[in-house]
């Protein structure tokens, strides 16, 4: 099990961004909304996690619906479905993200 830090998250986010961009051929438009959301799930893990190191498989279901709630209640239900999109997209693009660190 690979332990992560705030900083790691930072690097996969940007991964993520660039794999959307150049492999999924996403416009930028899209791309941006997407990164937009993994970057607060990964501000939110900082809050949850704060400096210490931790493994992603360790992130629970109440995790992501805790952040889920929190995005719903500060934007819109429809945004909130375009954020679960965007987390779901991440999740499953995390081992080419990985390979591109």
């Amino acid at each position: 099990m690979r332990l992560v830090t705030k900083q790691d998250m930072q690097q996969y986010v940007m991964a993520f961004a660039a794999y959307l961009r150049e492999e999924r051929m996403l416009t930028e438009g899209t791309t941006r909304r997407y990164r937009g959301v993994v970057q607060h799930f990964a501000d939110f893990l900082g809050e949850v996690y704060g400096e210490r190191e931790f493994a992603p498989e360790a992130v629970s279901k109440a995790d992501l619906q805790r952040f889920m709630r929190r995005q719903v209640a500060l934007t819109s239900s429809r945004r909130g479905r375009r954020g679960t999109t965007a987390l779901r997209r991440c999740a499953r693009s995390t081992t080419t993200c990985s390979d591109r660190r």
